[in-house]
Order: structure tokens, then C-alpha cells, then sequence
């Protein structure tokens, strides 16, 4: 066979070869994946966080989530936190500052020191 048939073979013999698999009977079956793990940065009991009232440090400070789930945060008084996120903490504690009157447009942040409330075990 001369030099150029059988470079011509090659790629004939390929695409025999891949139009047979194409025509398999055999189903291909698909396999479900489970979502991706996702971190879990909600609060709960025990953790404890920095809430920022910007220009207002009085109001600024470290609070550690209580048993029942909430803070005692001053001018407002206990507030629930328990399975928020710490920017829903932080929308919570704006908001309550703007609804009562005791901030004109507060800008509040919230930094977790520690979560407490999440145990892994292997």
C-alpha cells in the first residue's frame, strides 16, 4: 500500500469507527449530581459578630448571639438574628435605626468573629 492510501485509511477508518458508536443500541443512563456544598454563615446561638454603625461608636461592638437567638444591641434592644446571614444582620439593625427615628441614614456592617453554632464532626 503506498504512502498516501494509508494516510488516507486513517482518518476513513476513524470516522467508520465513530459512526458505529453513534449507532449503538446501548442508552446511555444519566446520573444525577447533588448540588454543590454551599457554606452555612447563618447565626445562631453561641456565635459571635461585630456589628459597625459608621460614625455612631457607641453604638459599634461585638455581641454574641444569645440562647434564644437574639442580641441585646443598645437604643434598640433585643433583636432577633438567629438564621440570618450577617449582611441580613446588617440590613435588620439599619433598618431599625432608620424605622424608630434614631439614625437619619445609618450605614451598618457585620463581621463574624466566631461561629459557635456550627459543629462538624468526621
Amino acid at each position: 500500500m503506498a504512502w498516501s492510501s494509508r494516510i488516507l485509511l486513517v482518518p476513513v477508518l476513524a470516522s467508520l469507527a465513530f459512526g458505529a458508536a453513534a449507532c449503538s443500541k446501548r442508552s446511555v443512563q444519566a446520573t444525577e449530581v447533588p448540588p454543590p456544598a454551599t457554606d452555612d454563615t447563618t447565626l445562631g446561638p453561641g456565635d459571635v459578630f461585630t456589628v459597625r454603625v459608621y460614625g455612631e461608636q457607641e453604638l459599634s461592638g461585638s455581641h454574641q448571639v444569645a440562647p434564644d437567638g437574639t442580641i441585646d444591641f443598645p437604643l434598640l434592644g433585643s433583636v432577633d438574628v438567629n438564621g440570618l446571614e450577617p449582611p441580613d444582620v446588617a440590613d435588620t439593625v439599619q433598618r431599625l435605626l432608620k424605622e424608630r427615628r434614631l439614625l437619619r441614614d445609618p450605614h451598618v456592617s457585620v463581621y463574624v468573629e466566631r461561629y459557635v453554632s456550627k459543629r462538624v464532626s468526621v
